[in-house]
């Protein structure tokens, strides 16, 4: 009963929000310092499970683009935010190459829908963490970004 009352509470924006100042295990600081407006764009590389994409759309309301490849997190992503018009979901990864790619799964993870272990999955073959024999395909996009301080700094 106390999980159902929690997920319901979790629904509503002011909770969420003084829960991101409450919450031990995120640390939202540098978000919070981010100078984002309703016109601004937030592209999310790697979303996860929404967590950081939510509490950006909670504190600027400004359009969001997520790329997340991994299954399991693309269907709570839809879940999450199907009905925000501002958020944009892209189901790639973002490489330096466009293509189809292999993304290996945490050696720990059940199959490509278990979220436990999202944050571990990895294109890097050689990596201590993954399993080599469990990975799947998926396609990436080539993807090269400046940001406002990188872009000031070229015009000096």
């Amino acid at each position: 009963m106390i999980i159902f009352i929690k997920k319901i509470l979790m629904n509503i924006k002011f909770i969420r929000l003084i829960n991101y100042k409450r919450n031990k295990y995120r640390n939202f600081d540098y978000f919070n310092n981010l100078k984002l407006t309703k016109d601004s764009l937030y592209i999310d590389i790697g979303g996860n499970e929404g967590q950081v994409a939510e509490f950006v759309n909670d504190k600027f309301g400004c359009k969001i683009i997520i790329f997340e490849p991994h299954p399991g997190c693309l269907k709570i992503l839809k879940k999450k935010f199907s009905y925000r018009k501002n958020i944009k979901i892209i189901p790639k990864a973002v490489s330096n190459k466009s293509g189809k790619i292999k993304l290996y799964m945490h050696k720990n993870s059940k199959d490509i829908f278990d979220t436990n272990y999202a944050q571990g999955t990895s294109v890097e073959p050689k990596k201590d963490n993954i399993d080599k024999k469990k990975f799947f395909k998926t396609e990436a996009i080539s993807c090269l970004l400046y940001t406002s301080d990188a872009a000031d700094e070229e015009d000096s």
